[in-house]
């Protein structure tokens, strides 16, 4: 029971760092759409369509890059947190032989 306590232990550990990132991540995403918006509207003389249309999509595709990075990462807590319950049952297993 201590290795599986070990093991969960580091799984908590892994979802809390994975929740850290996605807080950061979500806060770099708000910094780059306020300094883009800044600089449109102060920065450049364009219209007020071009700067909407620039925004929105400038936002959506860092949306769609820290999404990606949001399930990689989840993809690797959920894989890290296999591995290690695999790997306790493997010990477990062969500890009854």
């Amino acid at each position: 029971m201590q290795r599986i306590d070990k093991y969960t232990r580091a799984a908590r550990t892994f979802y809390n760092l994975n929740r850290w990132v996605c807080v950061r991540v979500d806060a770099l995403g708000g910094a780059f759409a306020a300094g883009l918006g800044a600089y449109v509207i102060y920065g450049r003389g364009m219209s007020s369509n071009d700067a909407g249309f620039s925004l929105t999509m400038a936002v959506a595709f860092s949306g769609m890059i820290l999404w990606w990075v949001r399930v990689g990462n989840e993809f690797e807590v959920a894989c890290e947190y296999h591995t290690c319950v695999h790997s306790a049952l493997l010990m477990y297993f062969m500890s009854r032989q």
